[in-house]
């Protein structure tokens, strides 16, 4: 009978055996099919999944949403909050947990700039207000306002609010509105009759950013 294939932990433990013992189980190989090898492997081969895991674990591949196997994927993903359906594929959990918009994140103005530049262009420009206008002059505090350039926006331009809802990063409670503005001269020109003021803006983004 031809050698059963084992793990490498149960190949390291046999041959740390007595070679005597090796022997004769070579010797009983023909008739009973290397019994001991056999006997060796039906908790070394376990014994060498859990080590495998182990190394693994170690060299950082299980955590590492791009590398681990697609049954870690539900358990790492609770480790950064992200909560998907059991039959989401694969590639759709290892983006989620990697992407800063989902999991604990999610929520911050970050998360949800980032979710909604997936829909910009350009500088993709994106001011994320926590309120919809001062609740003094009728804004409302739980609507979230993302203020983009009219340039650089989608078409139509509610896909930049749907782009941040498909990524989780919406806080529970609040709503989303978004508006867009096209910065003009006459937005430079309200900010200073010299230099000086737009200058100490630092950069033509900021300059835009004050006429929305």
């Amino acid at each position: 009978m031809s050698r059963p294939a084992v793990a490498d932990f149960t190949e390291r433990l046999y041959t740390s055996l007595p070679e005597f013992m090796r022997d004769s189980d070579t010797a009983d190989a023909s008739v009973n099919g290397y019994p001991l090898l056999r006997y060796l492997s039906l908790l070394g081969d376990q014994a060498g999944q859990v080590e495998a895991i182990a190394d693994r674990a170690e060299a950082g591949d299980l955590v590492d949403p791009a590398l681990a196997d697609d049954a870690w994927l539900p358990w790492l993903g609770q480790m950064v909050g992200v909560r998907l359906d059991p039959a989401t594929p694969p590639q759709t959990w290892r983006d989620a947990i990697a992407d800063g918009s989902s999991g604990w994140q999610s929520g911050t103005r970050e998360a949800i700039a980032n979710a909604a530049r997936r829909t910009l262009t350009g500088t993709q420009f994106i001011d994320v207000r926590s309120h919809n206008g001062k609740p003094s002059a009728g804004g409302d505090p739980w609507t979230i306002l993302l203020v983009v350039r009219a340039d650089e926006a989608p078409s139509p331009l509610s896909k930049v609010t749907d782009a941040v809802l498909a990524a989780g990063a919406k806080p529970a409670g609040f709503n989303l509105a978004v508006s867009s503005y096209a910065p003009t001269w006459a937005t430079v020109d309200a900010i200073g009759t010299t230099w000086d003021p737009i200058d100490a803006l630092g950069q033509w983004d900021r300059i835009d950013y004050t006429g929305a």
